[in-house]
Formats: C-alpha cells, structure tokens, sequence
C-alpha cells in the first residue's frame, strides 16, 4: 500500500516537472522559428533593396532618354514648322506670281479693247505740252526732316516715333517742289507705290510703273479697306505721333496715278489711307474721305469716266485729267484737286498717325501721294463767310460772324494765329476766278484788321475754284463754293479758355 502511494506521488511529481518544462521546449521552439522567419525576412528586404536599387538606376536613364527625346521632338518640331512656313511663302509667293501675270494679261486685254473702240470711233487726240518742261523737283532728305516739313501751326511732331516700311534708298518716298504750284501745292512729302522719279511730267507715255524688289511691300490695314479677293503691293507707309494744340487737325493733299483713265471702274483700283489713333477714337481711323466724310478716295471714287464708260462719271468735280499731258509738270494720267482733312481730337494729347499708299490686284502701274508741306495744322473752329456771285463785298451775315472771330481771337491772346482761305464757283475763268477769291481774302482780312487782329499773325491763300466742296451743278452748290474760311490755329502756349 505504502509502496503504491510513493508511486502515485512520483507519478505525480514526474507530471508536475514535464508541465514545468513543456512551455519552455515550445517557446524555444517558436524562437526558433521566427529567428528563421525574420532572416528569411532580411533576405528579402536586401533583395528588395537591390531590386530597387537596379529600377532606380534604370528609371534614371529612361528618364534621360525620355528627355532627350523630347529636345529631339521640340527640334523636330521646329525644323516642321521652318518648312511649313518657308512651303507657305513659296505657295504665296507663286500665287502672287500667278496674279501678278493674270493681272498683266487683263490688262493688255483691256487696253486693246480700249484701242479698238478708239479706233472705230476714229478719235485721235494730240499729246499737249511736248516740248515743255516739267517744273517738278525732287529731294531726299532724311525721314524725320521729311515729316517735319509737313508739320504747320498748332501741332509737334514726336522725332523718335517716325518711322517707315521702306529706306530713303528705295526712292519710294521723297521732297517736291513745283515752282509752277500746277497742281495746287507747292511743296512737301512724296509717296508712291514705285518711284518718285514717275511723278515727274511731261506724261508722254501711256504708262509708267516701278516694282520693289521686296515682294512682302503689303499692307494689312489697306487690305482690309479693299475688296477681300484681291491684295496690296508695292506699299508705301510713314508713321508717326503728333500732339495737336486745338481740336481740330487738318492737312491738305493731291492724288494722282498711272491707272487712270484706262482702269477706272477696274479691279486694279489702287488704295491709300490716312489712319489716326488716340484720345477720343474707338478704333482707328481712315481721314482719307471725300467732305461726304463716308466715301474712300479712290481711283474707281474719283473720275471722269473711262474710255469704255466715259459718260459715267464718279465725283467728277474732285479729279483732274492728264492722259495728253495737259499739265506737263505731272507724270500722271490724272490726279485729284486739292483735298483737305478735318479731324476731331482732343487739343495736347497724343495721337499716332499712319500714311499709306499701294497698287492693288497688281504691282503694274504706279500711284503716289502729294502731302503739302507745312500743312499739317491744328485749329480751334472754323468759319465760313459766303459772297455773292461775282462779289468781295461783306453782306450784314458776314460782317456779324467776323465780330465773333475777332471775339475768340482776342480771349486767345495777341500770338494768335489766323488762316484765312478764300473759294470761288466754277464759273468765269480760272485766272478770274482766281483773282476774285484773293479779293474776298483780302476784305475778310481787312475786316479784322479794323477790329485789332496784327497784319502779321494772317496766313492768307487763294485757291480760285480749285477746292469745291460741293458740285457746282446746282445754284445752291454755287452758293456754297462762293466762301472765305477763316480758321484759329492752335497755340502751343496756351489751351483754348
């Protein structure tokens, strides 16, 4: 019995040691274990880390490579672009070739039905004026000289803001003189679509015309004033900022050209403009308008007709025809009268103007532009005293818009300035008529001598009956031809009160 209790208790102590030993056989077991686990771990990580490592590597240069191809791509994109654009002005410029000579053909076209038409109504005309001379002369002084010369009373000119499309060189843009005034000016500023050397008269051939060697000579803003199916060539462009005195700006100026009479009613209806921007404009401007304020001055604006329309007949009273040399001091088939610009503008602030001139639809044939020098004024207000067909004398209606002259004048200061410009109608001779607007000069500028106005501070013009501003058709266009404007010219002084 005994010995079975001592069995039972060995037993049972044998039991109590393996429960003491079993938990650590088990953790040393998983020990183990997670030693292998953590190792097999680390030997993944620093394969990882390799792995990386390499993709890092390779990464870095596909990135250099990808930059490289993008530079390449930009390069080639560039170098696209070059050929795109040297295709375009290769395309352009045969089609510009392409015009030019269908224009050409057009017109040799048209010139024969011209010719044939003369001859079956058997009309020959005798050239004028062979052996005359022309009195015209030119000069090429610098540009900013050019543009000051045109400048008057009342407005400066800004010297570092003149410019041109062209050089002196290309003899596109010059000075004139004619001592003979044959065309109503005496001098100033030349522009062409050739040459000024074409300008000069006698006109004894039946065209003349000078292509620049730069086909790019267009101009955007006169293509936009044109028929959209034709272009500008051979442009010629000044500009240039001004600052006028007084409120009005104002210049006088002739065009003339080669297209006439031949082209009139034609395509080849060559273009100029005048364009201002500023102060007060909403957009720019073209001046060049017929006193209506509303029609271009062009070619097809301004006729007499042409020889297969000759009874229709465009604003007649603005053109003068020289075909058969008539005025020899003038290379040009026809040019216009003397036209004037009035503009709006608010007195010191800056303005820019533009000049511009171009053959249209062809670069055959030249036009040009002569700017009066000296004539680019600014003015307050003007007044217009009418007279009575054949009379200088003042009526009651002039005698009371003189004292409103003398008024403004006065409030202004004694520096004043005055332009006065007498007009006749058609009627009588132009020497008469001449003489006649020179007498109604001199009894409005007598007028205001009595009233205190200094002699000296007078710019006194008669211009005859070269400067309508309406037609002469109707009695009551007379009427309004038969006139003495009178103008007070900005000061740089001082600004209107």
């Amino acid at each position: 019995m005994q010995q079975i209790m001592k069995n039972r208790l060995l037993t049972l102590i044998m039991l109590s040691a393996m429960a003491l030993l079993l938990p650590s056989c088990v953790s040393s077991s998983k020990l183990k274990q997670a030693e292998a686990t953590n190792k097999e771990s680390q030997e993944k990580l620093k394969k990882l880390n390799q792995k990386y490592r390499e993709l890092a590597s390779a990464n870095k240069e596909l990135k250099a490579d990808v930059d490289s191809l993008t530079a390449e791509g930009e390069s080639l994109t560039q170098s696209i672009d070059s050929l795109e654009e040297q295709i375009f002005a290769l395309k352009a410029e045969h089609s510009h070739k392409k015009d030019s000579i269908a224009a050409d053909s057009q017109k040799k076209v048209l010139f024969k039905k011209i010719a044939d038409a003369q001859k079956k109504t058997k009309k020959k005309q005798e050239i004028k004026n062979k052996d005359v001379p022309s009195a015209l002369e030119f000069y090429s002084p610098s540009l900013v000289k050019l543009v000051r010369s045109l400048v008057g009373e009342g407005v400066t000119v800004i010297p570092s803001s003149i410019k041109a499309n062209n050089s002196r060189s290309s003899k596109a843009y010059g000075y004139f003189k004619d001592s003979t005034n044959s065309i109503g000016i005496q001098k100033g500023l030349l522009m062409t679509t050739g040459s000024i050397k074409n300008a000069k008269g006698p006109n004894l051939r039946s065209g003349s015309s000078y292509a620049h060697k730069n086909k790019d000579l267009t101009d955007l803003d006169l293509n936009k004033i044109i028929d959209p199916k034709y272009r500008t060539y051979d442009a010629c462009v000044i500009e240039f900022d001004i600052i006028p005195y007084a409120d009005t700006l104002s210049f006088n100026f002739v065009f003339g050209s080669e297209e006439y009479d031949e082209y009139v009613f034609s395509k080849f209806d060559d273009v100029f403009a005048f364009y201002i921007s500023g102060p007060g404009l909403k957009r720019k401007k073209n001046m060049a308008k017929l006193p209506d304020n509303k029609t271009i001055i062009s070619i097809n604006n301004i006729n007499q007709g042409s020889p297969l329309n000759p009874e229709k007949r465009v604003n007649g009273r603005f053109h003068v025809r020289n075909t058969l040399n008539e005025n020899p001091n003038i290379g040009y088939d026809g040019y216009t009268r003397v036209l004037k610009i009035r503009q709006r503008v608010l007195p010191r602030r800056k303005y820019h103007l533009k000049l511009a001139i171009a053959d249209v639809s062809d670069r055959i044939l030249d036009s040009g532009l002569f700017i009066e020098g000296r004539s680019l004024i600014s003015y307050y207000k003007e007044y217009q005293l009418l007279f009575s067909s054949g009379s200088a004398s003042l009526d009651k209606a002039a005698i009371e818009e003189i004292q409103k002259i003398v008024t403004k004048a006065k409030s202004l200061g004694e520096d004043v300035k005055i332009e006065v410009e007498g007009h006749t109608d058609d009627q009588g001779t132009i020497e008469a008529n001449l003489s006649l607007s020179q007498k109604r000069v001199n009894a409005v500028v007598n007028q205001l001598a009595k009233a205190g106005i200094k002699e000296e501070n007078f710019k006194k013009r008669a211009w005859g009956e070269k400067m309508p501003r309406v037609d002469n058709d109707t009695p009551e266009g007379m009427a309004s031809n038969r006139r003495v404007e009178v103008r007070i010219l900005g000061l740089k002084k001082k600004a209107m009160p």
